[in-house]
């Protein structure tokens, strides 16, 4: 149990640390920029930061608390990437149906937190499958 707290102390720490920097990095560049984004750009992060923090946890938990799940983990962090896209929908939906449109920057700006948020969890999700194999 001692080994499953430290990994997610670590986990954590690390997202937050994600978190801070690329938020900080990115809202820089928005305020550089002559228009502000649509949307905002904290609740983007926050929602990313959560989803990522929950599901690593969860991920970990279930190798100590459930060992055969560890054959599964790849295909169960597949059907959380598409529930991680339907939840940001959802609470986005307002932001994301809204009559007037996108801007590229704003698409890409969007997308940015889902990218290094979702190359930060494939990486836990390997970490951990290479740990337990």
């Amino acid at each position: 149990m001692k080994k499953v707290l430290k990994q997610l102390l670590r986990i954590i720490l690390v997202s937050l640390f994600l978190f801070i920097s690329t938020y900080l990095l990115h809202s820089q560049i928005e305020n550089l920029q002559a228009t502000p984004y649509s949307f905002d750009l904290f609740k983007v992060y926050i929602f990313h930061l959560s989803y990522t923090l929950i599901l690593c946890a969860s991920f970990e938990l279930v190798l100590f608390f459930s060992p055969p799940f560890k054959e599964q983990l790849g295909f169960i962090y597949l059907a959380s990437v598409v529930l991680k896209i339907f939840l940001f929908f959802i609470f986005f939906s307002e932001v994301l149906l809204q009559s007037t449109l996108f801007t590229k920057g704003d698409k890409i700006a969007l997308l940015i937190p889902l990218f290094i948020f979702t190359f930060f969890e494939v990486m836990v999700t390997v970490k951990m499958l290479s740990r337990t194999s």
